[in-house]
């Protein structure tokens, strides 16, 4: 099948490849089949029985032996394999295809379901049932349209392949097939796109920074990837900035603040797309000019539009339960430390005035709203490691030895230092607290 990305002339059997009607107006008309395969079957003294058909010409025509391939465990071809029979594109196709919005329309509530693994048949390929996880990719369908995202791995699901096909509502139309990875051939990291037949290859990020784990909106609308200035890390790493790139190649680039995004002037210059809603997280405190930063951010929102902004401690946080005094004099030298990048105000002060700019910048339906986050012991891996390395290992690290006096630092170090015996986290008794305030407005008509 020409411009398909798995499409492949000839068979691992030296057979020629090709198309395979398998179901053609509900009746099916074709099987996929190896060489082997197809001679057992056709030799098969209960051949009518199983295949149908009028006579052996026509189930000879429909086991034409164009899918023999020596696959590995890898996915690639092998050639100390047996060859199995395996499909290589399967497109599902219809007279009366509808528009992918129509087809969420008519599903009303149920799964989008972008990626599945162990899928595998039960009960013998005869009986038909199948189970599959769902994992990237997949979101919920409500009330016809795509809602949250599924946690990967939380959904198993057990069919009937007949079940299946015996109750589709919808076939989209005008399907474009576009593969996007991450390659290092530009020297950093980069994203690149190619149509499905490996035509058209485009670099779409260039720059200094990482860029990876790329996956495509529902919609294909937009590209979701990380990003990272400190070089190849773990997509769990918590510094990683989050990005959304549109994907509408007949337009420029353009790129919106999604989470933990940095260089504002760098990122939001190439912004041409308007979108429904912007999310920043964590970020807008960095920003000197918060009006400047508002004002692009109402550009890129269309009229109407949301944009939500998340700020972390505009109250204090509690790191160290029954050490107010200390706890607030580190808090005073970190402030006074974030002067050297915030300026004349400090980064809480800055947070603390985020629902006074908004209302400055002519943004409409201002809100806010503060979550209190508590964690106690036993502490989970991730929340003990953000405490250990963001708060005690970095915030209120070495940075802060000058601005403590020696008798208060010598305190931190007792209580923060996972070496020492008074060390906080290893008390069972041990809790914090963490303020999350969202903000929210829309961008006037």
């Amino acid at each position: 099948m020409p411009g398909l990305m798995a499409s492949k002339g000839i068979t691992c059997e030296g057979l020629p490849s090709g198309r395979t009607p398998l179901i053609r107006h509900g009746v099916l008309t074709g099987c996929l089949a190896s060489w082997y395969e197809s001679q057992r079957l056709l030799r098969d003294p209960r051949r009518a029985e199983k295949l149908g058909g009028a006579d052996d010409a026509a189930r000879a025509a429909a086991l034409v032996p164009r899918n023999g391939f020596r696959f590995g465990s890898g996915g690639g071809r092998q050639f100390d394999q047996r060859p199995g029979t395996a499909a290589t594109n399967v497109v599902v196709e219809s007279a009366d295809g509808v528009s992918r919005d129509e087809l969420l329309r008519r599903v009303g509530n149920g799964l989008y379901v972008g990626r599945i693994w162990y899928t595998y048949p039960i009960n013998g390929l005869r009986a038909g049932d199948f189970t599959c996880t769902v994992v990237a990719d997949s979101y919920i369908i409500r009330d016809g349209r795509i809602a949250e995202p599924i946690k990967p791995n939380t959904i198993r699901i057990n069919d009937n392949i007949a079940t299946v096909l015996n109750n589709v509502v919808g076939v989209t139309k005008d399907v474009k097939g576009t593969i996007v990875w991450s390659s290092s051939r530009l020297g950093n990291h980069d994203l690149f796109t190619m149509d499905t037949d490996g035509s058209h290859v485009k670099a779409i990020t260039h720059g200094d920074a990482v860029d990876w784990f790329p996956r495509f909106s529902p919609d294909g609308s937009k590209i979701l990837f990380c990003r990272s200035k400190k070089g190849w890390v773990s997509e769990r790493a918590p510094f990683l900035q989050l990005h959304a790139l549109s994907w509408l190649p007949d337009l420029p680039r353009a790129i919106v603040f999604i989470a933990l995004i940095d260089g504002f002037e760098y990122m939001m210059h190439r912004v041409y797309h308007r979108f429904d809603w912007l999310w920043c997280g964590n970020v807008l405190h960095h920003i000197p000019d918060t009006q400047a930063a508002l004002k692009e951010f109402a550009r890129v929102v269309k009229p109407g539009g949301r944009i939500v902004i998340m700020e972390s401690q505009t109250l204090p946080a509690m790191f160290l339960p029954g050490h107010p005094s200390l706890e607030r004099r580190i808090q005073e030298a970190e402030s006074e430390r974030s002067r050297e990048e915030a300026g004349a105000r400090t980064f809480q002060e800055r947070r603390q005035r985020t629902l006074e700019a908004l209302r400055e910048a002519n943004l409409a339906d201002v809100a806010q709203e503060t979550h209190l986050l508590q964690c106690r012991a036993p502490l989970t891996a991730a929340a003990r490691a953000y405490i250990e390395t963001v708060v005690f290992g970095r915030n209120w690290g070495e940075r802060l030895r000058p601005l403590l006096s020696s008798e208060d630092w010598a305190r931190r170090a007792a209580l923060c230092d996972p070496q020492s015996a008074e060390y906080v986290l290893a008390r069972p008794d041990y809790y914090c607290l963490y303020p999350i305030t969202v903000f929210t407005a829309r961008n006037r008509a």
